[in-house]
């Protein structure tokens, strides 16, 4: 069984916040107040623990007491918190896996701590969905490379998980949303994607679709992507070898010698698929937003199944989400996501609330609803003047 928690004082609006990570997680919180800030550091973060156990793999195979270095300052500029560090900033994660074994994480110090086996943990895939990723089909139309320099870190990730998910996936139907995606070629002969419409077979640009569906298609493609396709033994080699090809090539030893001994090491624990998506429910009607969200538990059911870990946390500010998260959790639809799968907090003044109601079994995030009833009492204010002016 997997645990985390993630610790934050004084980043950006955020004063304390405590944090234990669900196999589901929702954020919900005025803007501004620190959600996005949350999901991308908690991204960050498990990255940290990710390259950290890496390098215990490579200190197992008895390569190098130390092959590289994580650099705070290159961490916090792709997580874009740099501007937002104070000097009493600190961050702490942990990750447990078993009775006994931790990894610890802090920042800014960039420390690391173990239990006391120094058990390797799960290999942990980190994915960011960006909330900017409506701009992937008008990125697409152009059949441009992402150069991250010059653009968002989160949105070439995006883009660039995307492109990989459009690769390796066949079938390209998205039921919740009524439609299906044809790949082709212009006349230039770059990529062509079309949409088909489920109910007339109508046909449109994907880069002209509505601003909703080319909102969730990238949502949807890439989390069955890495639900279902994504080869994390391949990725574990991969992140492995790249460490020990660059660290051996400066020091002029042929790597081919460690290769074997690094095979023997890379026993970690199990697999971890930790997805980051920014209001999965921009441009989409309560209906549809209800239909993609039952789409994605049950890509994360497959996930499960096939022996994938799968922590999902989610940023919005639809009250339908959470109610439709609470309603499908209750009906059972998705085994292994009961309501003990279920946690959210409201990020304000500064920190965290936990929206967890035990008694009830809900999620309660009464400020999703704080505008309506707002203007309900500002409605009938102004009726009751009129009718009294009558």
């Amino acid at each position: 069984m997997i645990h985390e928690r993630f610790i934050i004082r004084n980043l950006g609006p955020i004063r304390e916040a405590c944090l234990d990570i669900a196999p589901v997680t929702v954020l919900v919180g005025e803007t501004g107040s620190g959600k996005s800030l949350v999901a991308k550091t908690l991204a960050m973060m498990r990255h940290v623990c990710k390259m950290q156990l890496i390098r215990q793999a490579l200190r197992r195979a008895g390569l190098r007491k130390s092959t590289f270095r994580l650099r705070k300052d290159s961490y916090a500029k792709f997580a874009d918190i740099t501007t937002l560090i104070k000097p009493e900033t600190k961050l702490r994660y942990s990750l447990k896996w078993g009775e006994d074994e931790v990894c610890q994480i802090d920042f800014p110090s960039m420390e690391a701590s173990f239990g006391p086996s120094d058990a390797l943990g799960p290999f942990i895939k980190v994915a960011f969905v960006a909330d900017s990723r409506n701009l992937v089909a008008a990125w697409e139309r152009k059949g441009a490379s992402i150069q991250s320099k010059v653009l968002d870190n989160y949105f070439a990730e995006t883009f660039e998980l995307w492109e990989a998910a459009l690769d390796a996936e066949t079938v390209l139907d998205f039921p919740s949303l009524g439609l299906s995606l044809s790949k082709g070629k212009d006349n230039g002969g770059r990529r062509r994607l079309e949409l088909i419409n489920a109910a007339d077979k109508g046909k449109t640009l994907f880069s002209r679709g509505a601003s909703g569906q080319k909102a969730a298609i990238p949502v949807s493609l890439i989390t069955r992507f890495l639900a279902t396709r994504y080869r994390f033994d391949e990725a574990i080699f991969r992140w492995c070898m790249d460490v020990l090809i660059k660290d051996y090539a400066e020091r002029q030893v042929p790597f081919t010698e460690a290769a074997p001994r690094l095979s023997n090491a890379m026993d970690f624990s199990g697999r971890l698929l930790a997805l980051h998506i920014e209001e999965p429910e921009l441009g989409l009607d309560p209906k549809t937003q209800i239909g993609l969200l039952e789409t994605l538990m049950a890509d994360f059911c497959r996930a499960e199944e096939n022996g994938t870990t799968v922590r999902t946390l989610f940023t919005t500010h639809s009250p339908y989400w959470v109610v439709a998260l609470n309603t499908l959790v209750a009906e059972g639809k998705f085994p292994g996501f009961g309501w003990g799968a279920l946690t959210g907090y409201h990020l304000t003044e500064g920190t965290a609330v936990c929206i967890r109601d035990e008694e009830q079994r809900l999620l309660m995030a009464p400020n999703l609803d704080a505008a309506t009833e707002t203007l309900d009492d500002r409605f009938n204010a102004a009726l009751a003047q009129e009718l009294g002016d009558e």
